[in-house]
């Protein structure tokens, strides 16, 4: 297989490792191509030739964008672990009773600020692309008596 032409070359990782390519071989119409550092023969060529500069300027690795419904997912099993829907609902219903003690009342309104903040998170997590949404740090901390109310339900 030979090379006719090649352009367009992009980084498709981080540590420039592979490089996607237009490649047009003989008698083949034009497509895309990944050529690996350190492959044998034509594909390790190529990913030199690549990196060389001989296709043009490799353009810089852009990682994919974020999963919303990932990051959507991590949220809700962040506010569940907290209060599951059952518990909210009984929750809701004890404010709603007229029953509940203004220490109760108090948390119940921190616990839908909380729930306001993590879709805060969630959307700028979005905005923003923030890689490694996983981690507690890239959530807001739900108040302790928040949780105390919530284990109660």
């Amino acid at each position: 297989m030979k090379l006719v032409s090649a352009s367009s070359p992009q980084w498709i990782d981080d540590n420039k490792q592979h490089v996607l390519l237009t490649a047009t071989f003989d008698g083949c119409e034009p497509m895309p191509f990944q050529a690996t550092r350190g492959a044998s023969g034509f594909v390790g060529d190529i990913f030199d030739r690549a990196e060389r500069g001989e296709f043009g300027p490799v353009a810089a690795y852009s990682p994919p964008p974020l999963d919303a419904d990932a990051v959507g997912a991590e949220c809700r099993r962040r506010i569940y672990a907290v209060a599951s829907q059952n518990a909210q609902m009984n929750m809701t219903a004890y404010i709603a009773s007229g029953t509940a003690n203004d220490a109760d009342k108090s948390a119940f309104s921190r616990f839908l600020a909380w729930v306001q903040d993590m879709r805060a998170a969630y959307a700028a997590i979005i905005e923003k692309q923030v890689r490694g949404f996983e981690h507690d740090d890239r959530w807001p901390q739900c108040p302790p008596d928040v949780v105390a109310l919530a284990s109660r339900f």
